[in-house]
C-alpha cells in the first residue's frame, strides 16, 4: 500500500516538473540564440569600423608614395635637363601643344619674343637631336615646324662627310634620293652642317635596284616628338 501512494507522488512530482524542465530548456535554447547573434552582430559592427578605416590608411600610403615618386622623376628629368642647358646658348622651352593638336607638322612652346626666341632658331631635345626651327614667333610664345614636315627640305651631312639634301616626308619620317654609287650603311645618323654635329635622323632602309642611277634613303627622327614636354631653342 505504501508503495502505490509513493509511486502516485512520483508520478505526480514528475508531471508537475516535466513542464517546467522543458521550458526551461527553452529559455535557455533561445538565450543562447539571442547572444550568439548579438555578439556576432557586435563582432561584425566592430570589423566594419576597423577595417575601412585601416583600407583607407593604406590607400592615403599608396596615393602618397605614388605622389612622392611622380615629383622625384620630374625633377630628375629636370635636373637632366637643366644640365644640358647653356642658359647662353639656349632656352629651355615646355611644349604646349603637340602635333596631336597642331597641324603641318608643328608645334607650340611657352617661350617668344619676350624671352628672346627670334625667327629661324634652331630647336633640339635633350639629347641633342635637332627638331626643327622657329617659323612664328609672339610674345610669350612661338611656332616651331619640324624638319621633317612634308616637302620640307634641309641639307644634312653623311658620315663621310658628304653633304646632301633630306626631304620632309610627314611623320618624322625623311627621304634622300642619292647617287648609286654613294655607299650608305642602314643605321647611320644624319647631322645638320654645323661645329655642334646635331643628329637629325637616321637611316632605316636604303632601295636600289641594279642599273638605276639613283638610290633611295628613308630615314626617321630618333625622338619621339608626341612625348615631348621639353624642348631647347638655340640662340
Amino acid at each position: 500500500m505504501m508503495n502505490s501512494r509513493l509511486r502516485g507522488v512520483n508520478l505526480k512530482l514528475l508531471g508537475l516538473l516535466t513542464p517546467l524542465v522543458v521550458t526551461l530548456l527553452v529559455v535557455l535554447f533561445l538565450l543562447r540564440s539571442q547572444i550568439s547573434y548579438a555578439l556576432h552582430s557586435t563582432a561584425f559592427s566592430i570589423g566594419r569600423l576597423i577595417w575601412p578605416v585601416t583600407d583607407q590608411a593604406k590607400e592615403s600610403s599608396n596615393v602618397e608614395q605614388a605622389r612622392n615618386e611622380s615629383v622625384t622623376r620630374e625633377n630628375e628629368e629636370l635636373k637632366r635637363a637643366l644640365g644640358y642647358v647653356d642658359t647662353e646658348s639656349a632656352h629651355l622651352s615646355y611644349v604646349l601643344s603637340s602635333l596631336r593638336s597642331s597641324p603641318y607638322e608643328t608645334i607650340i612652346i611657352d617661350q617668344g619674343g619676350a624671352a628672346g626666341v627670334e625667327y629661324g632658331q634652331k630647336v633640339v631635345s635633350e639629347g641633342g637631336v635637332a627638331l626643327g626651327e622657329v617659323v612664328e614667333v609672339y610674345d610669350k610664345v612661338s611656332k616651331v615646324q619640324l624638319y621633317s614636315a612634308y616637302g620640307k627640305e634641309l641639307e644634312v651631312v653623311l658620315p663621310d662627310g658628304t653633304h646632301v639634301v633630306a626631304a620632309g616626308a610627314g611623320s618624322q619620317n625623311f627621304v634622300l634620293n642619292l647617287p648609286s654609287g654613294l655607299e650608305i650603311a642602314q643605321g647611320a645618323m644624319l647631322t645638320l652642317p654645323s661645329s655642334r654635329n646635331l643628329f637629325v635622323a637616321q637611316i632605316e632602309e636604303v632601295k636600289e635596284s641594279p642599273g638605276d642611277a639613283f638610290q633611295v634613303v628613308y630615314a626617321r627622327s630618333p625622338v619621339n616628338v608626341y612625348s615631348l614636354s621639353r624642348v631647347y631653342v638655340e640662340n
